[in-house]
């Protein structure tokens, strides 16, 4: 099975990117795009799966996240790509992230659900993260890390 009870979707889109590419060129924007692949492959454990999605989004799966870990993970996720300015640019990028844990719905269904929670990140501003809490049906917003809210999963804080 591709996704099991207890693993987390988690679509990430580079805010701004079209303005990154008119700006440095496209040569550039893959060199991002690589160094934001890195970052993100960086934040996940042997296990963990991330995929370019088309364009300038990703998509990542957790296995074996515990839920109340969910908004630190997807903070940590966001934070490593937003946190340092990227070395082809010299300019900091930032990400929008969507989060929706598995609950035995379909892949169509799953996906659907961590792009709204995707696209409201985006309505809110931008460089945020947005869960969609499946007991609610709604999406709500991710606060800042806590350090006091360990991730559980055992990747950097960095």
């Amino acid at each position: 099975r591709l996704l099991e009870p207890g693993d987390v979707l988690m679509m990430i889109d580079l805010d701004h990117f079209k303005r990154m590419n008119d700006t440095f060129g496209h040569q550039v924007g893959d060199e991002v795009l690589r160094e934001v692949a890195s970052r993100l492959t960086g934040e996940g454990r042997g296990r963990d799966r991330a995929y370019r999605y088309g364009g300038e989004e990703f998509a990542m799966i957790f296995r074996s996240v515990p839920e109340r870990a969910i908004p630190n993970v997807a903070e940590r996720l966001r934070s490593a790509v937003s946190a340092r300015v990227m070395p082809a640019t010299q300019a900091r990028v930032t990400v929008s992230v969507g989060a929706v844990a598995f609950s035995g719905v379909s892949v169509p269904t799953l996906l659907a659900r961590a792009d709204k929670a995707l696209y409201a990140a985006k309505e809110a501003g931008r460089d945020q993260v947005r869960l969609w809490k499946e007991v609610s049906g709604e999406v709500v917003p991710v606060q800042e890390e806590d350090p006091a809210r360990p991730d559980l999963l055992g990747g950097s804080s960095s």
